[in-house]
């Protein structure tokens, strides 16, 4: 299951564009790891970029989503990260994230816009066909912990940040969390 968001259809517009500076400037001096090659990616857990992305899993439409997918508008943020792929470079085998139905959710928010050319989201819609995310900056795309995804390879070489947060209505044993969430709020923060 995935399902596409637009900015524009969850009032972000206003606040959007600062929004998204703001996260950008704060990329600029985030952790980058070197754990996939072909991508840069980035280390977001922590408590300032939270805040940053609280337009976001605060909105109206995001918080019923999330309520009506794990029957609580109670959650956690487990990871946050953000990949880019590096020019004709980037490209990964699908792949799902977890292997536990109806407990996780992978959000991507898009800090760039995202086309067919600087490695787009693609996800596996049936056995046989799968689909291009294409995403304006903003745009949120949802995945839940059975579809299979994968990043594509970076044709134009144009930058391309996306960011993905790991969502779930409870934790394992011993598992980590970022900040969260009751009744579709911020409560606390790690």
């Amino acid at each position: 299951m995935y399902k596409q968001i637009k900015a524009c259809d969850i009032a972000l517009s206003k606040d959007l564009q600062s929004s998204i500076e703001s996260i950008k400037q704060r990329l600029e001096t985030a952790p980058c790891i070197d754990d996939q090659p072909g991508a840069i990616r980035y280390h977001l857990d922590n408590e300032e970029f939270v805040w940053l992305l609280l337009p976001w899993m605060e909105a109206l439409p995001m918080r019923n989503f999330i309520a009506n997918f794990f029957a609580t508008n109670d959650f956690f943020i487990t990871y946050v990260r953000c990949r880019s792929p590096l020019k004709h470079q980037g490209q990964q085998k699908f792949h799902r994230d977890w292997f536990t139905p109806n407990e996780r959710l992978e959000v991507f928010i898009a800090v760039d816009g995202i086309n067919q050319e600087n490695g787009p989201l693609e996800v596996r819609t049936s056995s046989k066909t799968s689909r291009l995310v294409v995403m304006d900056p903003g745009d949120i795309c949802i995945l839940d912990s059975e579809t299979l995804h994968r990043g594509t390879r970076n044709i134009s070489g144009n930058k391309r940040l996306l960011i993905s947060l790991h969502i779930a209505s409870q934790l394992k044993d011993g598992e980590d969390y970022v900040s969260y969430f009751k009744d579709g709020r911020l409560s606390r923060l790690q």
